[in-house]
Protein backbone atom coordinates (compact mmCIF):
# COMPACT_ATOMS: atom_id res chain seq x y z
CA UNK A 1 0.00 0.00 0.00
CA UNK A 2 2.49 2.23 0.62
CA UNK A 3 5.03 1.87 -2.23
CA UNK A 4 1.48 1.96 -4.39
CA UNK A 5 0.52 5.38 -3.00
CA UNK A 6 4.26 6.72 -3.21
CA UNK A 7 4.05 5.92 -6.55
CA UNK A 8 0.88 7.83 -7.11
CA UNK A 9 -2.42 5.95 -6.42
CA UNK A 10 -4.68 7.20 -4.34
CA UNK A 11 -6.55 5.80 -1.48
CA UNK A 12 -9.28 5.15 -3.45
CA UNK A 13 -7.58 3.33 -6.02
CA UNK A 14 -5.89 0.96 -3.63
CA UNK A 15 -9.09 0.51 -1.76
CA UNK A 16 -10.66 -0.62 -5.38
CA UNK A 17 -7.92 -2.83 -6.27
CA UNK A 18 -8.16 -4.85 -2.89
CA UNK A 19 -11.71 -5.12 -2.97
CA UNK A 20 -11.13 -6.16 -6.49
CA UNK A 21 -8.50 -8.67 -5.59
CA UNK A 22 -10.78 -10.06 -2.75
CA UNK A 23 -8.42 -8.82 -0.40
CA UNK A 24 -10.27 -8.66 3.20
CA UNK A 25 -9.82 -5.75 5.25
CA UNK A 26 -8.88 -6.78 8.93
CA UNK A 27 -12.13 -7.17 9.99
CA UNK A 28 -13.17 -9.31 7.24
CA UNK A 29 -15.06 -6.90 4.84
CA UNK A 30 -13.99 -4.75 2.20
CA UNK A 31 -11.60 -2.31 2.12
CA UNK A 32 -12.63 1.89 2.42
CA UNK A 33 -10.40 4.79 1.69
CA UNK A 34 -10.67 6.11 4.72
CA UNK A 35 -8.80 2.68 6.19
CA UNK A 36 -5.40 3.69 3.98
CA UNK A 37 -5.92 7.31 4.55
CA UNK A 38 -6.45 7.93 7.39
CA UNK A 39 -5.52 10.96 9.52
CA UNK A 40 -1.74 12.27 10.02
CA UNK A 41 -3.05 14.51 13.25
CA UNK A 42 -4.58 11.41 15.12
CA UNK A 43 -2.08 8.95 13.88
CA UNK A 44 -5.10 6.58 12.31
CA UNK A 45 -5.23 4.77 9.56
CA UNK A 46 -2.72 2.96 7.50
CA UNK A 47 -0.61 5.72 5.84
CA UNK A 48 -0.82 7.82 8.95
CA UNK A 49 0.42 5.20 11.63
CA UNK A 50 3.60 4.94 12.60
CA UNK A 51 3.53 1.65 14.13
CA UNK A 52 4.14 0.18 10.28
CA UNK A 53 7.94 1.91 10.94
CA UNK A 54 7.76 0.29 14.21
CA UNK A 55 6.90 3.36 16.76
CA UNK A 56 4.23 3.61 19.08
CA UNK A 57 3.04 6.72 20.03
CA UNK A 58 1.34 7.41 23.36
CA UNK A 59 -1.05 10.06 25.04
CA UNK A 60 -1.79 11.46 21.38
CA UNK A 61 -5.53 12.33 22.96
CA UNK A 62 -7.24 12.38 26.31
CA UNK A 63 -11.80 12.14 26.62
CA UNK A 64 -12.86 15.02 28.60
CA UNK A 65 -16.57 15.46 29.50
CA UNK A 66 -18.53 18.35 27.09
CA UNK A 67 -19.64 20.99 28.95
CA UNK A 68 -23.11 20.96 27.55
CA UNK A 69 -24.00 17.45 26.24
CA UNK A 70 -22.30 15.80 28.98
CA UNK A 71 -20.73 13.41 26.71
CA UNK A 72 -16.96 11.88 26.57
CA UNK A 73 -15.05 14.01 23.32
CA UNK A 74 -11.85 13.30 22.01
CA UNK A 75 -9.21 16.04 22.58
CA UNK A 76 -6.06 16.20 21.13
CA UNK A 77 -2.69 16.91 23.25
CA UNK A 78 0.00 18.72 21.91
CA UNK A 79 2.94 17.36 20.10
CA UNK A 80 5.25 17.81 23.29
CA UNK A 81 2.84 15.45 25.42
CA UNK A 82 3.25 12.51 23.23
CA UNK A 83 5.44 9.66 24.48
CA UNK A 84 7.14 7.73 21.26
CA UNK A 85 8.72 4.30 22.16
CA UNK A 86 10.81 2.17 19.23
CA UNK A 87 9.71 -1.17 18.36
CA UNK A 88 12.11 -2.26 15.45
CA UNK A 89 10.70 -5.59 15.72
CA UNK A 90 7.40 -4.24 14.72
CA UNK A 91 8.83 -2.13 11.73
CA UNK A 92 7.46 -3.83 8.27
CA UNK A 93 7.78 0.01 5.96
CA UNK A 94 11.28 1.28 5.23
CA UNK A 95 12.28 4.82 6.71
CA UNK A 96 12.49 6.57 2.92
CA UNK A 97 9.07 4.89 1.35
CA UNK A 98 7.00 6.06 5.11
CA UNK A 99 8.78 9.68 4.51
CA UNK A 100 7.99 9.85 1.02
CA UNK A 101 4.02 8.66 1.79
CA UNK A 102 3.94 11.14 4.65
CA UNK A 103 5.31 14.24 2.69
CA UNK A 104 2.63 13.20 -0.13
CA UNK A 105 -0.23 13.13 2.23
CA UNK A 106 0.92 16.83 3.44
CA UNK A 107 1.22 17.86 0.29
CA UNK A 108 -2.49 17.19 -0.56
CA UNK A 109 -2.83 19.92 2.48
CA UNK A 110 -5.69 18.05 4.35
CA UNK A 111 -3.48 15.92 6.93
CA UNK A 112 -5.69 13.14 5.85
CA UNK A 113 -9.62 12.49 6.61
CA UNK A 114 -11.39 15.70 5.31
CA UNK A 115 -14.33 15.12 7.03
CA UNK A 116 -14.17 14.12 10.76
CA UNK A 117 -16.88 11.79 12.74
CA UNK A 118 -19.99 13.20 13.79
CA UNK A 119 -19.38 16.64 11.53
CA UNK A 120 -23.14 18.05 10.54
CA UNK A 121 -23.93 17.25 6.98
CA UNK A 122 -23.78 20.58 5.14
CA UNK A 123 -25.80 19.15 1.77
CA UNK A 124 -29.53 18.24 1.96
CA UNK A 125 -29.61 14.95 0.90
CA UNK A 126 -26.32 14.04 1.79
CA UNK A 127 -26.44 10.53 3.79
CA UNK A 128 -30.71 10.57 3.70
CA UNK A 129 -30.87 9.16 0.35
CA UNK A 130 -29.26 5.39 -0.31
CA UNK A 131 -28.53 3.27 -2.94
CA UNK A 132 -30.69 1.00 -4.22
CA UNK A 133 -28.12 -1.32 -5.56
CA UNK A 134 -26.01 -1.77 -2.07
CA UNK A 135 -27.99 0.17 0.42
CA UNK A 136 -25.33 2.38 0.25
CA UNK A 137 -25.44 6.38 1.62
CA UNK A 138 -25.59 8.61 -1.67
CA UNK A 139 -23.66 11.21 -0.29
CA UNK A 140 -21.81 14.51 -2.16
CA UNK A 141 -18.87 13.29 -4.54
CA UNK A 142 -17.98 17.02 -5.51
CA UNK A 143 -19.42 20.18 -5.24
CA UNK A 144 -21.75 19.71 -8.14
CA UNK A 145 -22.86 16.46 -7.83
CA UNK A 146 -24.01 13.46 -5.26
CA UNK A 147 -23.47 9.68 -5.78
CA UNK A 148 -22.71 6.12 -4.16
CA UNK A 149 -19.90 6.22 -1.11
CA UNK A 150 -19.27 2.68 -1.34
CA UNK A 151 -18.93 2.64 -5.23
CA UNK A 152 -16.71 5.69 -4.47
CA UNK A 153 -14.83 4.62 -1.72
CA UNK A 154 -14.77 0.83 -1.82
CA UNK A 155 -15.60 0.02 -5.53
CA UNK A 156 -17.40 -3.01 -4.30
CA UNK A 157 -21.13 -0.65 -5.77
CA UNK A 158 -21.85 -1.17 -9.49
CA UNK A 159 -23.42 2.49 -9.10
CA UNK A 160 -21.73 4.53 -10.81
CA UNK A 161 -24.71 7.61 -11.41
CA UNK A 162 -24.08 11.17 -10.82
CA UNK A 163 -26.79 13.05 -9.88
CA UNK A 164 -26.61 16.84 -10.00
CA UNK A 165 -26.60 18.69 -7.20
CA UNK A 166 -29.00 21.14 -7.79
CA UNK A 167 -31.74 19.69 -9.87
CA UNK A 168 -31.93 16.54 -7.42
CA UNK A 169 -32.84 18.78 -4.38
CA UNK A 170 -34.75 21.01 -6.38
CA UNK A 171 -37.10 18.04 -7.75
CA UNK A 172 -37.45 15.81 -4.74
CA UNK A 173 -38.33 19.07 -2.83
CA UNK A 174 -40.82 19.80 -5.61
CA UNK A 175 -41.99 16.25 -5.57
CA UNK A 176 -42.21 16.00 -1.60
CA UNK A 177 -44.67 19.28 -1.69
CA UNK A 178 -46.67 18.25 -4.70
CA UNK A 179 -47.19 14.54 -3.85
CA UNK A 180 -46.71 14.74 0.13
CA UNK A 181 -47.48 18.16 1.40
CA UNK A 182 -50.95 19.16 0.32
CA UNK A 183 -53.80 19.71 1.85
CA UNK A 184 -55.57 16.52 0.13
CA UNK A 185 -52.95 14.61 1.08
CA UNK A 186 -53.26 15.86 4.31
CA UNK A 187 -57.12 14.93 4.83
CA UNK A 188 -56.13 11.68 4.05
CA UNK A 189 -53.60 10.94 6.80
CA UNK A 190 -56.39 12.79 9.31
CA UNK A 191 -59.05 10.20 8.24
CA UNK A 192 -56.50 7.02 8.60
CA UNK A 193 -55.12 8.29 11.65
CA UNK A 194 -58.53 9.23 13.64
CA UNK A 195 -59.81 5.74 12.46
CA UNK A 196 -55.81 4.33 14.17
CA UNK A 197 -56.50 6.02 17.03
CA UNK A 198 -60.17 5.07 17.42
CA UNK A 199 -59.14 1.58 16.95
CA UNK A 200 -56.62 1.69 19.68
CA UNK A 201 -58.83 3.31 22.42
CA UNK A 202 -58.53 1.59 25.48
CA UNK A 203 -61.96 -0.78 26.48
CA UNK A 204 -62.61 1.21 29.46
CA UNK A 205 -65.71 -2.00 29.95
CA UNK A 206 -63.17 -4.37 30.33
CA UNK A 207 -60.94 -2.32 32.63
CA UNK A 208 -63.86 -2.17 34.77
CA UNK A 209 -64.81 -5.32 34.49
CA UNK A 210 -61.65 -6.72 35.49
CA UNK A 211 -61.20 -4.45 37.88
CA UNK A 212 -64.58 -5.73 39.90
CA UNK A 213 -63.83 -9.14 39.39
CA UNK A 214 -59.92 -8.55 40.78
CA UNK A 215 -61.85 -6.60 44.23
CA UNK A 216 -64.48 -9.36 44.26
CA UNK A 217 -62.04 -12.41 44.56
CA UNK A 218 -60.14 -9.96 47.27
CA UNK A 219 -63.42 -9.48 49.06
CA UNK A 220 -63.71 -13.45 48.84
CA UNK A 221 -60.46 -14.19 50.46
CA UNK A 222 -60.60 -11.26 53.41
CA UNK A 223 -64.14 -13.04 54.31
CA UNK A 224 -62.45 -16.52 54.11
CA UNK A 225 -59.55 -15.21 56.68
CA UNK A 226 -62.27 -13.45 59.00
CA UNK A 227 -64.29 -16.67 59.18
CA UNK A 228 -61.22 -18.54 59.89
CA UNK A 229 -60.27 -20.64 56.97
CA UNK A 230 -56.69 -19.92 56.38
CA UNK A 231 -54.92 -22.43 54.05
CA UNK A 232 -51.45 -22.26 52.68
CA UNK A 233 -52.70 -20.53 49.49
CA UNK A 234 -54.62 -18.08 51.23
CA UNK A 235 -51.97 -15.71 51.26
CA UNK A 236 -51.18 -15.81 47.86
CA UNK A 237 -54.43 -15.56 46.33
CA UNK A 238 -54.81 -12.38 48.72
CA UNK A 239 -51.23 -11.06 47.00
CA UNK A 240 -52.71 -12.07 43.53
CA UNK A 241 -55.89 -10.49 43.69
CA UNK A 242 -54.41 -6.86 45.29
CA UNK A 243 -52.08 -7.06 42.02
CA UNK A 244 -54.72 -7.56 39.76
CA UNK A 245 -56.93 -4.53 41.55
CA UNK A 246 -53.61 -3.03 41.16
CA UNK A 247 -53.26 -3.25 37.49
CA UNK A 248 -56.77 -3.12 36.56
CA UNK A 249 -56.84 0.60 38.36
CA UNK A 250 -53.64 1.38 36.79
CA UNK A 251 -55.03 0.36 33.13
CA UNK A 252 -58.57 2.59 33.52
CA UNK A 253 -56.40 5.57 35.10
CA UNK A 254 -54.39 5.86 31.73
CA UNK A 255 -57.25 4.89 29.65
CA UNK A 256 -58.91 8.31 31.07
CA UNK A 257 -55.97 10.19 30.33
CA UNK A 258 -56.31 8.99 26.29
CA UNK A 259 -56.80 11.78 24.67
CA UNK A 260 -56.81 11.34 21.14
CA UNK A 261 -58.41 14.54 20.32
CA UNK A 262 -55.21 15.95 21.39
CA UNK A 263 -53.17 14.11 18.99
CA UNK A 264 -54.51 15.70 15.16
CA UNK A 265 -54.07 19.44 15.81
CA UNK A 266 -50.51 18.58 16.81
CA UNK A 267 -50.04 16.48 13.64
CA UNK A 268 -51.53 19.61 11.60
CA UNK A 269 -48.50 22.02 13.64
CA UNK A 270 -45.79 19.27 12.66
CA UNK A 271 -46.88 19.63 9.15
CA UNK A 272 -47.05 23.90 8.88
CA UNK A 273 -43.39 23.38 10.38
CA UNK A 274 -42.06 20.49 8.30
CA UNK A 275 -43.54 22.69 5.17
CA UNK A 276 -41.94 25.43 6.71
CA UNK A 277 -38.73 24.41 7.02
CA UNK A 278 -38.72 22.53 3.38
CA UNK A 279 -39.81 26.41 2.31
CA UNK A 280 -36.42 27.78 3.46
CA UNK A 281 -34.13 24.69 2.71
CA UNK A 282 -31.69 26.88 1.03
CA UNK A 283 -31.07 28.58 4.53
CA UNK A 284 -31.40 26.35 7.24
CA UNK A 285 -30.18 23.05 5.53
CA UNK A 286 -30.38 21.53 9.27
CA UNK A 287 -34.02 21.94 9.64
CA UNK A 288 -34.75 20.86 6.26
CA UNK A 289 -33.24 17.99 6.48
CA UNK A 290 -34.49 17.00 9.94
CA UNK A 291 -37.63 17.85 8.16
CA UNK A 292 -36.97 15.27 5.11
CA UNK A 293 -36.27 12.88 7.77
CA UNK A 294 -39.52 13.34 9.86
CA UNK A 295 -41.33 12.88 6.69
CA UNK A 296 -40.03 9.90 4.43
CA UNK A 297 -38.36 7.93 7.30
CA UNK A 298 -34.41 6.90 7.56
CA UNK A 299 -34.84 4.38 4.25
CA UNK A 300 -35.49 6.23 1.10
CA UNK A 301 -34.22 4.69 -1.56
CA UNK A 302 -32.19 5.91 -4.94
CA UNK A 303 -33.70 3.40 -7.49
CA UNK A 304 -33.89 3.29 -11.31
CA UNK A 305 -37.02 2.87 -13.09
CA UNK A 306 -36.22 2.24 -16.69
CA UNK A 307 -34.09 5.10 -17.26
CA UNK A 308 -35.83 7.45 -14.69
CA UNK A 309 -34.44 7.81 -10.96
CA UNK A 310 -37.00 7.82 -7.87
CA UNK A 311 -36.45 8.52 -4.75
CA UNK A 312 -38.34 5.54 -3.30
CA UNK A 313 -39.74 5.46 0.57
CA UNK A 314 -38.94 1.83 1.73
CA UNK A 315 -42.59 1.45 3.14
CA UNK A 316 -44.54 1.23 -0.21
CA UNK A 317 -42.88 0.97 -3.53
CA UNK A 318 -45.78 2.94 -4.55
CA UNK A 319 -44.61 5.85 -2.50
CA UNK A 320 -41.83 7.53 -5.47
CA UNK A 321 -40.75 10.92 -6.11
CA UNK A 322 -38.49 11.27 -9.49
CA UNK A 323 -36.03 13.19 -8.49
CA UNK A 324 -33.67 12.84 -12.32
CA UNK A 325 -35.17 11.99 -15.53
CA UNK A 326 -33.17 9.69 -17.76
CA UNK A 327 -30.56 12.00 -19.49
CA UNK A 328 -30.23 14.14 -16.45
CA UNK A 329 -27.42 11.66 -14.57
CA UNK A 330 -24.04 10.28 -16.17
CA UNK A 331 -21.80 7.45 -15.11
CA UNK A 332 -19.22 8.57 -12.32
CA UNK A 333 -15.39 7.36 -12.39
CA UNK A 334 -14.64 8.67 -8.90
CA UNK A 335 -11.37 9.92 -10.00
CA UNK A 336 -9.61 6.43 -10.48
Amino acid sequence: MFAEYVDGSSPRAIASGLNRDRVPSPRGSTWAMTAIRGDLRRGIGILANPIYIGQQVWNRSRWVKHPETGRRVRQERPRSEWVTTEHPDLAIVDVPTWNAAQARMGACGRGGLAVGRGRTPRHLLSGLLKCGECGGPIVVLDRYNYGCSIAKDRGTCSNRVRLKRGPTEERLLAGIRRDILNEEAFQRFQRAAGAALASAAPNTDALRRRLSEAERERDNVMRAIREGVITKTTKAALIAAEAAIEEASSGLERARQFQPAQFLPRAREAWQRITASLADAARDVAAARSAIHDLLGEDLRLVNKNGDLFAEIAASSDAQINVVAGAGFEPATFGL
